[in-house]
């Protein structure tokens, strides 16, 4: 595997993701030059590769508070630990074929394949989550598509389960 945090080479005064003096790029903390968040008029939504990463490559690190419950934009750390992060891995995408991973035992996150630059940056939330905050329907659209996605150690709800009879039978 590539464990160079950066392929190219980052300027350690590249402007970071993370506002805070104690998360510079020169560690791996994501930088400004690698990584693009998207802003709808409610803010921050997603997050783009601003450069192509090769399959494998360590891309940057992760960082957040850490609450003893989930929300919107936290990634479970443990059962009962969750990291908030709304400035870059809370802002990654759902997709049940993932270009990327994110290792919550290093607090890495890793390129699955290939990504090009302009590229969505996604996870599977099931590899990560043992309940969601919501179920919902996935409109990633690939041919792996699980149709309704939950946390690793939950069943669907009951609305989960009316989507994924009417699902079945169009797929």
């Amino acid at each position: 595997m590539n464990t160079h945090a950066l392929q190219h080479h980052v300027s350690r005064d590249a402007p970071g993701i993370y506002p805070f003096a104690g998360l510079p790029v020169r560690l791996g903390f994501p930088s400004t030059v690698d990584f693009e968040v998207i802003q709808d008029e409610h803010g921050p939504v997603a997050v783009v590769a601003r450069r192509d990463f090769s399959r494998t490559t360590r891309m940057c690190r992760i960082s957040g508070q850490l609450l003893p419950y989930r929300c919107r934009q936290t990634r479970q750390l443990l059962t009962g630990i969750h990291i908030y992060d709304p400035r870059f891995c809370g802002l990654l995408e759902h997709a049940c074929d993932p270009n990327a991973f994110l290792d919550m035992s290093e607090l890495w996150l890793w390129a699955l394949r290939d990504i090009h630059q302009g590229e969505r940056l996604t996870i599977d939330f099931t590899a990560t989550e043992d309940r969601l905050l919501h179920q919902f329907a996935c409109t990633c659209g690939g041919p792996r598509c699980r149709g309704w996605i939950t946390g690793y150690d939950e069943p669907p709800s009951i609305e989960g389960q009316h989507f994924l009879q009417r699902w079945w039978h169009t797929h």
